[in-house]
């Protein structure tokens, strides 16, 4: 592993023997246009199982506010919310939302 400082800052750049940045766990690989691969990293802020839609705001607010906080860091990704059930919801960072933006995923089955 080679590790690259950049000055005047102690930032640390981790690559690979061949030269790439390492993965981060979490990270996913997709084919771009070309069929080249790209990384994809997706963050998981809050999955969270509620009793209440009080409870259900509280819980989203909080989540959504560290998803902007940290989409804010690196500027990439948006922020997608899932409601998985009608109390289960999670809240994620992924580059498939545009940076700026909170897609809502319905998974819950209605009758």
């Amino acid at each position: 592993m080679t590790i690259v400082q950049n000055a005047p800052h102690t930032r640390i750049n981790r690559r690979g023997d061949d030269g790439r940045p390492n993965r981060r766990q979490g990270d996913h690989v997709r084919p771009t246009s070309d069929g080249a691969p790209t990384t994809t990293p997706e963050m998981l802020i809050a999955d969270f199982v509620v009793g209440s839609a009080q409870e259900r705001d509280f819980e989203l607010d909080r989540a959504l506010g560290t998803a902007r906080f940290k989409a804010a860091m690196e500027g990439k990704q948006g922020i997608l919310v899932t409601r998985h059930d009608f109390c289960r919801f999670s809240v994620r960072l992924t580059s498939t939302v545009p940076f700026g933006a909170i897609h809502e995923k319905d998974n819950a089955e209605r009758n």
